[in-house]
């Protein structure tokens, strides 16, 4: 396996105490509760809460359409938040198919969601099978495979601090 550096941790930090300041302002005055996306977004969304300063919930759900490959597959959705009259974000690491938000945004509307916004570290520049509006994101990246700080291959390497672009050769 090759890959290169496609993002550096300090590149990262500094796009997501921007993307902290905004989400703060959009929620000020407001009961919110983010819902982290396991298990990619973790790092992203650990390092980003801790840079808002105002009051909120913490949930999760876990979402996974990568079967031990490469290629998206089914989407399996699993956790129970109550959503009922709050207002939402969704944070998840990569915004590429649309598939996993779009599900996870039906299913908090479903539930009685006020809103439902999405954050994401990461929107891939590629064809959207289901398109969904995404109010935060940090970086634009080319559609490749990608791994570090929370992005896998085969559930390894999500701990590297720096996000790689994965080359076969």
């Amino acid at each position: 396996m090759t890959s290169s550096v496609l993002l550096s941790n300090n590149q990262i930090q500094e796009s997501v105490k921007a993307i902290a300041k905004q989400v703060e302002a959009f929620y000020k005055d407001r009961k919110w509760t983010a819902v982290i996306v396991y298990n990619g977004a973790v790092f992203f969304a650990a390092d980003l809460l801790k840079e808002i300063d105002s009051d909120f919930k913490i949930a999760g759900v876990q979402a996974s359409s990568y079967k031990g490959g490469f290629n998206s597959g089914e989407l399996s959705l699993t956790g129970n938040i109550d959503c009922k009259d709050q207002h939402i974000l969704i944070i998840d690491d990569i915004y590429d198919t649309g598939k996993t938000l779009s599900a996870i945004s039906r299913e908090f509307y479903s539930k009685g969601a006020l809103t439902v916004e999405c954050c994401v570290l990461l929107t891939k520049d590629c064809k959207k099978d289901v398109p969904i509006d995404v109010m935060f994101s940090c970086f634009t990246v080319p559609n490749k495979f990608l791994f570090g700080y929370g992005l896998d291959i085969n559930n390894k390497f999500r701990n590297l601090k720096d996000i790689f672009v994965y080359e076969s050769h």
